[in-house]
């Protein structure tokens, strides 16, 4: 595909579309450290329970947690990584390095491209300023990759939002009602210190060579991956569920 008939240049000017084309995972454990939850879906939960060597439940009980939205008279439920209970960041953190790399979620894998952080600008510009990522050549990240995680992310999300309530989250998971409610609560609250409306893009950059970073060796392209297999990288209070929200229609409860 190119020019009109990718998606995401709907949904995205050319300065992002072009910061997000110097994109590369440099293993530097950023995201993995921004506050917020990893929000899984099924096909997450079911690859990483497999290849932890562990059924479907038993991941949920051990490394997931129940995060809930409430805003009115709806609420919304998602399952999420765990955080580690001091340092916070993600609980499959392991010094600098993500120890499920190789099939970590959805969304740790799109990376910016992915619908929540496309989907707002300011996400996407804090996703920037906060990860050196986007130190390459611009055309690191193909547009076609870009959008092939920005479309498959999309679909994912528009499936998860029909979560509202347990019952129907175990139903979409295809795990029980009962083992879900084994797993903490978290509800949702949007921060008013950390609110990023106001952060304008950063200027556009020229060319630079790449720098040299520690790498994942056995990287493959997004256009190598599975299709839709769920951050994620966060912004500090937790931008994906945030912006997932907001392009929903459904707007949580602000303190603002």
């Amino acid at each position: 595909m190119t020019g009109s008939e990718l998606e995401i240049e709907a949904q995205a000017d050319e300065h992002m579309l072009e910061t997000l084309s110097r994109h590369e995972c440099t293993g530097c454990g950023a995201c993995c450290r921004w506050q917020g939850q990893v929000l899984l879906y099924p096909d997450d939960i079911n690859r990483i329970a497999s290849r932890l060597s562990l059924s479907a439940e038993d991941f949920l009980v051990r490394r997931c947690v129940i995060v809930r939205w409430r805003w009115e008279e709806c609420q919304q439920f998602r399952i999420a990584l765990a955080r580690k209970s001091v340092s916070k960041e993600c609980i499959f953190l392991n010094g600098m390095l993500c120890s499920i790399h190789d099939f970590k979620p959805m969304l740790c894998k799109a990376g910016p491209a992915a619908w929540p952080w496309i989907s707002n600008p300011n996400y996407f510009w804090y996703y920037v300023r906060n990860s050196p990522s986007f130190n390459h050549p611009i055309g690191t990240m193909s547009r076609s990759d870009a959008n092939t995680w920005f479309l498959a992310t999309r679909t994912a999300c528009a499936v998860a939002r029909q979560a509202t309530s347990l019952q129907t989250l175990a139903e979409l998971h295809q795990v029980s009602e009962e083992t879900l409610r084994r797993l903490p609560l978290i509800d949702f609250e949007e921060r008013e210190d950390l609110q990023m409306s106001a952060l304008p893009a950063p200027e556009p950059q020229k060319p630079e060579p790449p720098v040299s970073l520690a790498r994942y060796p056995d990287r493959k392209s997004a256009a190598s991956e599975p299709g839709p297999v769920l951050s994620a990288q966060q912004r500090p209070s937790s931008p994906v569920e945030h912006s997932e929200f907001r392009a929903a229609g459904n707007e949580p409860a602000s303190k603002s």
